[in-house]
């Protein structure tokens, strides 16, 4: 949950670090938030999801089954 409103963006990339998507790229008031992958047209493999909220980054590997 967000105390403050911030910039962020959350992106998807492949296992060789191309971006494949960017799900959110915005100003975001203080609250919570809900973002969803929809993963359609990729094939099945790992992705990673970054999120980077002001300076702070993270990352989360995700696994795609087709």
């Amino acid at each position: 949950s967000l105390t403050a409103p911030v910039d962020a963006k959350l992106v998807i990339s492949d296992a060789l670090g191309r971006r494949v998507q960017v799900i959110a790229d915005e100003r975001l008031p203080s609250g919570s938030h809900i973002f969803t992958w929809t993963p359609d047209a990729l094939a099945s493999g790992v992705y990673f999801a970054s999120l980077t909220v002001g300076t702070r980054t993270v990352s989360r590997a995700l696994l795609h089954i087709d």
